[in-house]
């Protein structure tokens, strides 16, 4: 990497000498050195013991009292408290975000980031009426600074994921088995299969949908989907499908109803947005594709106690 030395950024935050509380994230930066160079991003620690059990970082002077009264706080502990409770997500989140600006380099990437601010920004006005007063609830001094600690990385991670899901459209829908799906059921199996037999159109699967009391549109359907666990299993199998129908075979819910299964707009790419926008919004889709980017950029972490943190979290963010 010495041929890249000018991408090396260590961020180094000084705990200063004073008994107010100290804002977590300084304490995070800290210990953390990200280092984005020739497609490498590594999280070091200053090692200074070898115990799995206790945080081999530590900071500087961190045996001096921080808070003293009628409890005493050294630096050191309240840095592992605050690392206890935030520090491995806070750590994944700044990787992610040094990973977004390394990514998102193109006119789009930087009108994606603005969308994906906006919606940040609509979200926090409809829960306090201003991003100001939001940001104020949650505990930070001023809206700059929350939109610097934030709002923003936040939006370039949201641009992250969507950069992938739509530059890797193909990889993404064949990964999660993407099909629209409709269904409705009947008590016994072999009424299913005769309805299935029945059915040579879609204007067919209509009639006896719309004269069902259990006619369901599940819409987008996945392996990551949260619909019924029986009809999610043979997500794989419907992928398969090229063309809009009826699926072949009853398929048993986990109620025990039996479902006619009716596969539609099978071209998928003509779909594209919506697809996108769908697995967008699962979170177990959004774990994968944060786990790629940390995994093509070798993310590393040396400390022991906050590796294991980071795998509570994801098992896949971390490559031993």
């Amino acid at each position: 990497m010495d041929e890249n030395k000018e991408f090396r950024q260590v961020h180094k935050v000084p705990v200063k000498k004073t008994k107010k509380p100290i804002n977590k994230k300084a304490i995070v930066g800290l210990v953390l050195a990200i280092v984005l160079a020739a497609g490498c991003i590594g999280g070091y620690y200053y090692v200074k013991n070898t115990k799995e059990a206790d945080y081999v970082s530590k900071v500087t002077d961190g045996s001096k009292d921080l808070i003293t009264g009628d409890t005493t706080v050294s630096k050191q502990g309240y840095y592992e408290y605050l690392m206890d409770g935030s520090g491995a997500s806070e750590i994944v989140s700044q990787a992610l975000t040094k990973i977004a600006d390394k990514e998102l380099t193109t006119k789009a990437d930087k009108a994606s980031i603005k969308t994906e601010t906006k919606a940040l920004e609509d979200q926090y006005k409809n829960y306090m009426g201003s991003v100001k007063d939001y940001a104020k609830s949650v505990g930070y001094s001023s809206e700059e600074t929350f939109r610097k600690a934030t709002l923003t990385p936040n939006a370039k991670q949201n641009a992250l994921v969507k950069k992938y899901l739509t530059s890797k459209f193909t990889t993404a829908i064949d990964k999660y088995k993407v099909s629209y799906v409709k269904y409705f059921t009947y008590e016994k199996e072999s009424q299913a299969l005769k309805a299935i037999q029945s059915i040579k159109s879609e204007e067919d699967y209509k009639k006896l949908a719309d004269a069902s009391s259990t006619s369901t549109d599940v819409g987008i359907l996945s392996t990551k989907s949260s619909a019924d666990s029986n009809l999610v299993k043979k997500a794989s199998t419907l992928y398969k499908m090229k063309k809009d129908g009826v699926y072949g075979s009853a398929v048993k819910l986990s109620t025990g109803a039996y479902a006619v299964v009716y596969v539609y707009n099978t071209d998928r790419a003509a779909h594209k947005d919506d697809i996108v926008s769908a697995l967008y919004k699962l979170d177990k889709v959004k774990t994968d594709i944060n786990a790629y980017y940390l995994n093509k950029y070798h993310f590393t972490v040396y400390d022991n106690k906050m590796k294991k943190a980071i795998k509570e979290i994801s098992k896949s963010y971390i490559k031993d």
